[in-house]
C-alpha cells in the first residue's frame, strides 16, 4: 500500500491549520504522520507530534476512535518515557465509560495494560492491583482462561506487595470473597491470600516460594520486555519484606505486649537489625504502636498511655468493677429470697401433714 511521505502530511497539516470543521481531518493527518515517525525509528519525534492534539473535543469524532487516539498518545508517550504526560493523557478516557459500554472492551483492556506500565514505574503497586482488577472484570478477559488467571496472580502478587493500610487490608479481604471460585484454580496464590489474612505467621521460605518467585513478577526472564515490567528482583525483596511486616503487625503485635528483640527475629526468620528496622519503618509509617529498648533488647507494643489516660482507665475499670459487686450483691439477695420462701413452703407443708 503507498504509504505517501511525511512532507505531503506536512503539507497537508499546514493547509488544515486554524480552519474549523476540519479537526478530525487534521487530528488524523497527525496520527497518520506520527506512525510514518515511528516506522522510520524517531518515536520521541512521533510522540511529540500527537501529544498535545485535543481529540477528546472534537464532537464529530467516534467515541471509539476517539478513544483508541487517545491511547495511541498514551502508547508513544510511554515510549518516549514521559510518565507525567502519560498521566495526564489518561485522564481523558473516563473509566466509568469503560465500564458501562460493552464494546469498548479491548480498548478497556489496552487502557489499564498502559496504565499498569506508568504505576509501575512509579512503584505504586496497590494502583497496579486496581487495574489488574479492572482487567479480570472484563468480560473478554473473563471468557479466556489463560489471560484471567494471568490477571487473577498478578492482582493477588500486586496487592500483598502494596504498603499495609486498612485499605490494602479490605482489598485482600474482597479479592478472597469475589473471586472465590476462581481462587480455586490457582491453589499457590490462594493459599498465599489466605495466608496474608490470617493472623498466622507467615513461613519463611513459603511452601512454594519456587512457584511464586518464577512468576513473572519476580522473574525478568519471563517478564515482559519493557523496561517499566523489569525490576523483579527488587519485587521479591518486598515481597520478603511484606512477609516481615505481616508476622511484626499481625502475629507479634497482637499476642505479645513485650518480647525480646531476640526472640522477634528468630520467629520472623530475620536478624534483630533487621527486626528493629522494620518496626521502625512500622511506626513511622502509622501502622504500628511500638516501642524499641534497645539497651534492654526488649520491644513493646501497645501506645504508652499518658497520666490523664491512665487516670480515665483506672477509673473505668473501677466503675465496672462496683457494677460486677452491685450485681453479684443482688444475685445473692436473690438467692437467699428464693431460698428462705422455699424453707417457708417446706416447713408449712411438714406441719400440715
Amino acid at each position: 500500500m503507498f504509504r505517501g511521505s511525511s512532507d505531503n502530511v506536512d503539507v497537508d497539516l499546514t493547509y488544515f491549520l486554524g480552519k474549523i470543521f476540519v479537526e478530525v481531518e487534521r487530528a488524523r493527518l497527525r496520527l497518520r504522520l506520527a506512525h510514518m515517525k515511528e516506522e522510520d525509528g524517531e518515536p520521541i519525534e512521533a510522540a511529540n507530534i500527537i501529544q498535545d492534539e485535543q481529540v477528546e473535543t472534537c464532537g464529530a469524532m467516534e467515541k471509539n476512535e476517539k478513544a483508541e487516539y487517545i491511547l495511541e498518545q498514551m502508547r508513544l508517550v510511554l515510549r518516549k518515557g514521559d510518565y507525567i504526560r502519560t498521566q495526564i493523557i489518561s485522564r481523558k478516557i473516563n473509566p466509568r465509560q469503560l465500564e458501562r459500554d460493552e464494546g469498548m472492551q479491548d480498548i478497556k483492556i489496552t487502557y489499564y495494560t498502559y496504565l499498569v506500565r506508568y504505576w509501575l514505574h512509579e512503584k505504586n503497586y496497590l494502583e497496579v492491583y486496581k487495574c489488574y482488577r479492572a482487567i479480570l472484570n472484563t468480560k473478554k478477559t473473563q471468557e479466556d482462561e489463560s489471560k484471567w488467571t494471568e490477571a487473577l496472580e498478578c492482582s493477588v502478587l500486586y496487592l500483598i506487595l502494596s504498603p499495609y493500610t486498612n485499605e490494602q487490608s479490605d482489598s485482600l479481604y474482597k479479592l478472597r470473597e469475589s473471586e472465590k471460585k476462581r481462587l480455586e484454580s490457582v491453589p499457590v496464590y490462594s493459599d498465599l491470600l489466605n495466608a496474608f489474612l490470617a493472623e498466622e505467621l507467615v513461613p519463611s521460605p513459603l511452601p512454594n516460594e519456587e512457584t511464586v518467585k518464577a512468576h513473572k513478577v519476580f522473574n525478568d526472564a519471563v517478564a515482559d520486555k519493557e523496561a517499566e515490567y523489569l525490576g523483579g528482583a527488587e519485587r521479591w525483596s518486598l515481597f520478603r519484606k511484606r512477609v516481615v511486616q505481616h508476622n511484626i503487625v499481625k502475629v507479634a503485635a497482637v499476642y505479645y505486649t513485650r518480647i525480646h528483640s531476640a526472640s522477634l527475629a528468630k520467629m520472623i526468620g530475620v536478624t534483630v537489625d533487621e527486626t528493629e528496622k522494620e518496626v521502625c519503618e512500622l511506626v513511622t509509617g502509622g501502622f504500628l504502636d511500638a516501642k524499641i529498648d534497645r539497651p534492654a533488647g526488649i520491644i513493646r507494643f501497645g501506645r504508652r498511655l499518658t497520666t490523664t489516660q491512665r487516670l480515665d482507665k483506672w477509673s473505668s475499670d473501677i466503675h465496672n468493677l462496683l457494677d460486677l459487686v452491685e450485681s453479684t450483691g443482688h444475685l445473692i439477695a436473690k438467692e437467699q429470697m428464693i431460698s428462705a420462701a422455699r424453707a417457708k413452703m417446706r416447713a408449712r407443708t411438714t406441719a400440715a401433714k
